[in-house]
C-alpha cells in the first residue's frame, strides 16, 4: 500500500497500480455477486409484473399532443412543446413510436426506463471500479452503487410509463458528470471532445425531465471547483445558462401565486418537504413516518458536511471523489426545485416515490467520496468494510422483496381505479390519478379505443 497515490492527491496513474482481489477475498466477492444477481432478477420481475399499460394522467396529455401533431405536421413544435413547465423531448419521441409503430404497447416506456436505470447503475458502477486503487474496495462499493440504483423503488418509474421521465433523467445526468470530470484530467485535444460529450448528454438529461436540468449548475459548479476544468467553464455557460433560466422562470412563475395565500406557513411547507424529499425512499415508508424528518435532517446534514469539506479541498480532490460530489450536489438540488414546484399538489406534505430515483444519485455519491478514503486505510479498516458492506448489501437486497411488493400493489390499484373509469365511474377522487379534467380523459380514450391503442 505504500506504492500507492491517494487517490485524494489528484491520482492520475499512468499504468496500472490497483491492488487485485485477494484469493481469500473471493468468497465474499461471491456472495456479492448473487446479492445482486437476485436483486437484478426482483427489479425485472416487478417492473414486468407491475407494468401499466393503460394511460392515465400525464399520459393522457403526451397522447393529445401526439394526435395534435398528427394533424398539423409540425414536428419541432411538438418536440419543443411544455408539458408542466417541461421539454420532455424523449417522452415526445416515445410516445410517437408507441403509437406510430408499436400500436400503443406501451412497451417502450417500460424498455426505455429500464435500460435506463441499469445503464445508469453500471456506467457508475464502472466508474468506482475504475477509479478506485484498492480492487476489493472497487468492488465492495460499486456492488452498493447497482443494489442502490437498481432498486423496486425506482421500479416505479419503469412501470409507470409517464414516470419514465426520471430514469431517463438520471442515466444522462450520471453520464454527464462523469464525462466532464473526465475532461478535466484530459488533454486540451481530449478534454475538448469529452467536455463536449458531456453537455451532449447533459442536454438529453435536461430532455428527459426538467430536474435535469441541475446537471447544468452541477457542471458549473464543477468547473469553478477543479483547476484542472477551469478552461471548460465558457463553454458550459454558454449552454447550461438558456436552460437554467427557462426552469428558474418556470419557478418562479408558479412558486409567487402558491406562495401568496401561505406565507412563513407556505416556507415552512416547503421547508418540510425539501426534507422528506432528502429522506427517500425510507421516508415514505409508513412504518418510518415519525422518522422522516430525521431521516431527512440527517441526509441533509451529511450532504451539507462532504459538500462543504469538498469545496475547501480546492482541487485536490480525486476524480471519484469529485463525481461523488457531483452527484450529492445533483440531489440536493432536484430536491429544491420539486420543494417550490410540487408542493402544493397535496394539502399534506406528500412526496411521490417516483422522485426516489433522484435521491439514488445522492446516496451512490456518498459512497463514491467515501471509497477512496476507504482505500487508502483499507489495511487497518477491512475487518470492519468487509463486513458492513455485506450487512448493508443484504439488508438492501430484503429492501428489494418489501419495496417490490409495495409497487406491486401500487400498480394493481392503479388498473382498479383505469378499468372503473373506464367503466362509467367518474368519482372526484378519482381526478388526482386519471386527470383533472375527466372530459379531456374520455375524449382520448375514445381516440385511443378508435384506433385500437392500448386494448
Amino acid at each position: 500500500m505504500d506504492t500507492l497515490v491517494p487517490i485524494t492527491d489528484d491520482w492520475r496513474p499512468v499504468e496500472p497500480v490497483a491492488t487485485p482481489i485477494q484469493s481469500a477475498d473471493r468468497p465474499v466477492i461471491w456472495v456479492l455477486a448473487a446479492i445482486v444477481g437476485a436483486q437484478v432478477a426482483i427489479f425485472a420481475y416487478v417492473v414486468v409484473a407491475g407494468f401499466v399499460r393503460q394511460p392515465f394522467s400525464d399520459m393522457f396529455g403526451f397522447l393529445q399532443a401526439e394526435f395534435d401533431w398528427e394533424r398539423t405536421g409540425d414536428l419541432l413544435a411538438y418536440l419543443t412543446s411544455l408539458h408542466n413547465h417541461q421539454h420532455l423531448v424523449w417522452v415526445r419521441i416515445l410516445t410517437a413510436l408507441d403509437v406510430q409503430v408499436f400500436h400503443g404497447s406501451a412497451t417502450i416506456f417500460l424498455a426505455a426506463a429500464a435500460l435506463s436505470v441499469l445503464t445508469g447503475a453500471l456506467v457508475l458502477a464502472n466508474e468506482i471500479w475504475r477509479s478506485t486503487p484498492v480492487r476489493m474496495v472497487g468492488a465492495l462499493a460499486a456492488t452498493l452503487a447497482v443494489l442502490l440504483v437498481v432498486s423496486t423503488v425506482n421500479a416505479m418509474d419503469c412501470a409507470q410509463p409517464i414516470n419514465s421521465v426520471y430514469a431517463i433523467a438520471i442515466a444522462f445526468t450520471a453520464l454527464a458528470i462523469i464525462l466532464f470530470e473526465r475532461a478535466g484530467e484530459a488533454e486540451a485535444g481530449h478534454a475538448a471532445l469529452l467536455a463536449t460529450l458531456a453537455l451532449a448528454a447533459a442536454l438529453a438529461a435536461a430532455a428527459g425531465s426538467g430536474a435535469g436540468v441541475a446537471v447544468f449548475v452541477v457542471l458549473v459548479f464543477s468547473a469553478v471547483r477543479n483547476p484542472g476544468a477551469r478552461r471548460l467553464i465558457a463553454p458550459v455557460l454558454v449552454v447550461a445558462l438558456p436552460a437554467i433560466a427557462e426552469v428558474v422562470t418556470a419557478l418562479l412563475d408558479t412558486a409567487p401565486a402558491q406562495a401568496a395565500g401561505g406565507g412563513a406557513g407556505h416556507l415552512w411547507k416547503m421547508a418540510d418537504y425539501f426534507v422528506v424529499y432528502a429522506g427517500m425512499p425510507w421516508s415514505a415508508v409508513k412504518l418510518l413516518s415519525g422518522l422522516r424528518l430525521s431521516l431527512g435532517l440527517a441526509t441533509i446534514a451529511a450532504g451539507a458536511l462532504l459538500l462543504w469539506r469538498g469545496s475547501r479541498r480546492h482541487g485536490a480532490a480525486g476524480r471519484l471523489e469529485r463525481i461523488g460530489l457531483d452527484l450529492i450536489l445533483f440531489s440536493v438540488i432536484t430536491a429544491a426545485m420539486a420543494a417550490v414546484g410540487r408542493v402544493d399538489e397535496n394539502e399534506a406534505v406528500i412526496v411521490p416515490v417516483r422522485y426516489a430515483i433522484f435521491m439514488s444519485a445522492f446516496q451512490v455519491g456518498v459512497i463514491c467520496v467515501l471509497a477512496p478514503a476507504l482505500a487508502e486505510r483499507w489495511a487497518s479498516l477491512k475487518r470492519y468494510a468487509v463486513p458492513g458492506v455485506l450487512a448493508a448489501a443484504t439488508a438492501l437486497l430484503v429492501q428489494q422483496v418489501a419495496a417490490g411488493f409495495s409497487v406491486l400493489r401500487t400498480s394493481a390499484y392503479i388498473r382498479s381505479e383505469i378499468t372503473a373509469f373506464e367503466a362509467g365511474a367518474r368519482r372526484p377522487e378519482m381526478r388526482q390519478l386519471i386527470h383533472p379534467d375527466f372530459n379531456v380523459a374520455t375524449q382520448i380514450e375514445a381516440e385511443c379505443q378508435k384506433r385500437g391503442l392500448y386494448q
